[in-house]
């Protein structure tokens, strides 16, 4: 599939040329308890990631349990996973800006566990927390380019479907 984006930094209209691929895994158990694990691992291409003629490429997915201990509840956690190659754009310049990526190898990760309680068939409530960290120091690392973040969240809403 191709994107065209323009590059906010430049103003340049580039095409960059995205390729996914990687399977699905599901395996539910219905008695004595619902169970449902499930799993996606992709892996993907960029041709020109970010405007300046560099190829990204890594890999990723997730792994997610539910259980539903009574009908109306379902509990849930998951782990979502991203690993990079190795980047670097900062060696190319178009209209007098250069690229500011890299050199990197990026690893993003994150845990989620929530829940999810049914008051009506089409309306849920919905609770979640998540911890995650991006990784995006450089491949050969120096302590002015460290960009290491930790991030947590809570999340509470509802869903109604018609």
């Amino acid at each position: 599939m191709d994107s065209l984006t323009t590059n906010p930094e430049n103003g340049t209209r580039y095409k960059d040329r995205l390729w996914r691929a990687g399977p699905d895994l599901t395996f539910t158990l219905n008695t004595p308890l619902y169970v449902n694990l499930y799993s996606q691992i992709l892996f993907g291409e960029d041709s020109n990631a970010t405007g300046f003629g560099k190829k990204a490429t890594w890999w990723g997915g997730f792994v997610q349990a539910e259980i539903k201990p009574i009908t109306e509840l379902i509990l849930y956690g998951r782990y979502d996973w991203i690993e990079g190659d190795r980047f670097d754009d900062t060696d190319v310049t178009i209209n007098e800006v250069s690229g500011t990526i890299g050199p990197v190898k990026p690893r993003l990760w994150d845990v989620v566990v929530g829940a999810q309680y049914f008051l009506y068939e089409n309306f849920k409530l919905i609770g979640e927390y998540r911890h995650g960290e991006k990784d995006l120091s450089p491949a050969s690392p120096t302590i002015e380019q460290l960009k290491r973040t930790e991030e947590e969240a809570v999340f509470a809403g509802f869903r109604l479907a018609f």
